[in-house]
């Protein structure tokens, strides 16, 4: 069992703790840290507010709503994603973020949960 299904078996768990739902954003295949932000929008279905910031509207989206927000594979994009997800945790008092990485973001908050390697079993099924 890896990160990602770990964190959807997890989010499973919890969903009904969340009326407005849980979320996931795949990052994997994002290169740059500032496709981030876009991708939580895109996968919000949110789009820019004239004269707003992305930040902004998203922050603006989320202020009452209470979901999570499963950020997967964030290792690669960590100082972003760690960026984003303080921008919306500190805006957003009902928003909880749930983030997958081999690092963690060092955010205000932050519960790291390690998960150690998973092994092969000894022998294989016939």
């Amino acid at each position: 069992m890896g990160k990602t299904r770990l964190a959807i078996a997890a989010a499973g768990e919890i969903a009904q703790d969340y009326p407005d739902g849980v979320w996931f954003v795949e990052l994997a295949p994002l290169i740059e840290g500032a496709a981030v932000l876009p991708a939580i929008a895109s996968t919000l279905g949110v789009k820019v507010a004239p004269g707003r910031t992305l930040e902004e509207t998203l922050a603006e989206h989320l202020l009452d709503r209470s979901l999570l927000l499963v950020l997967d594979n964030c290792e690669h994009l960590l100082e972003a994603c760690a960026k984003s997800a303080h921008g919306l945790l500190s805006s957003c008092p009902r928003l909880h973020i749930l983030a997958t990485s081999r690092q963690p973001l060092r955010v205000l908050g932050e519960c790291i949960q390690r998960v150690p390697p998973q092994g092969l079993p000894l022998s294989l099924p016939a």
